[in-house]
């Protein structure tokens, strides 16, 4: 290449420049696409997860609504049970009197004999 440069060397330098120009545009198309995609899987994926917050916050507040603590569970398991032992106590001392009375009056007599 020692001479001037020639209409055809001019043209495959531009053609390639165009070929390079051109694939720089298309890629750069597909990298906005992309990121606008990307942009609305994200503001999809939100909604989703501002539902999914909400649902779990209302599923919360329903079982603290609806079902008994640990702590109540067991205070009340507590008072049943004192309860059961009183009414054993009394039944305990009632048959005791029973049997006093029982032993005070003598031997039962039978009937018909």
């Amino acid at each position: 290449m020692t001479g001037a440069i020639t209409w055809e060397f001019v043209t495959a330098i531009g053609g390639v420049l165009g070929v390079l120009l051109g694939l720089w545009r298309y890629l750069e198309a597909r990298i906005i696409r992309a990121e606008l995609a990307a942009q609305e899987i994200r503001k999809d994926l939100e909604q989703r997860l501002a539902l999914l917050n909400s649902t779990i916050s209302a599923v919360q507040l329903m079982s603290a609504e609806k079902y008994a603590s640990r702590d109540v569970v067991k205070e009340t398991e507590e008072r049943i049970v004192s309860e059961l032992e009183r009414m054993r106590d009394s039944l305990d001392r009632l048959s005791a009197r029973v049997d006093n009375v029982m032993h005070s009056r003598g031997p039962v007599k039978q009937l018909g004999a």
